[in-house]
C-alpha cells in the first residue's frame, strides 16, 4: 500500500495532509481515515509528469495563485479586467450630462440667464414631443462634441 500511495504522492502514510473546512492543514494518518477518504486517494489520478509537456511554468503558476488568493472564479476574475480595457473611442464630457441638463444648459447659452421657473416650463414644452425633444438634444450633443474636438 505504502509504494501505491508513493504514486500518489503521498510519501509518509503517518503523514498525509489535509485540508479542513476553514483551510487549514492537517496531517492524518491512514489508518485513521474513513473508507471514503481512503477511496478518494486511492481514485486520485497520477501527478502530471515533465513527459506530458503540461507542466506548469511560473508565470502561469503565479497567475492561478492570484486567482486564488483573489477569492473570485477563474471567470469572476477575468471580468474585472474586461473593464480595465481602454477604449478607443473619444470620451466626452457633455456625456455626462442628462438630456434636461443639456437642453437647459444649451437654452441658457443661447438665451441669456433663466429663472428655474422659466426655465422648467421651456423644458416641459420641448418635452411635449419626445421625439422631437430626443432629436434636438442629439443634435446638441452633436454640435457639443463637434465643439470638443475642434
Amino acid at each position: 500500500m505504502s509504494d501505491f500511495l508513493r504514486t500518489r504522492g503521498i510519501d509518509d502514510i503517518s503523514k498525509i495532509k489535509f485540508e479542513d473546512e476553514n483551510g487549514n492543514i492537517e496531517e492524518k494518518s491512514w489508518d485513521s481515515l474513513s473508507k471514503e477518504e481512503k477511496f478518494n486517494i486511492l481514485n486520485t489520478p497520477l501527478e502530471i509528469t515533465k513527459e506530458d509537456n503540461t507542466e506548469l511554468s511560473d508565470e502561469e503558476i503565479q497567475l492561478l495563485t492570484q486567482i486564488r488568493q483573489s477569492n473570485m472564479t477563474p471567470t469572476q476574475y477575468l471580468e474585472q479586467f474586461k473593464g480595465e480595457q481602454t477604449s478607443t473611442e473619444p470620451q466626452y464630457k457633455i456625456d455626462d450630462l442628462s438630456d434636461d441638463e443639456l437642453f437647459l444648459l444649451d437654452l441658457e447659452s443661447r438665451v441669456g440667464e433663466l429663472t428655474d421657473e422659466v426655465a422648467a416650463q421651456a423644458l416641459s414644452n420641448a418635452k411635449q414631443n419626445e421625439d422631437l425633444f430626443k432629436k434636438q438634444v442629439d443634435g446638441i450633443r452633436k454640435e457639443y462634441k463637434e465643439r470638443e474636438d475642434y
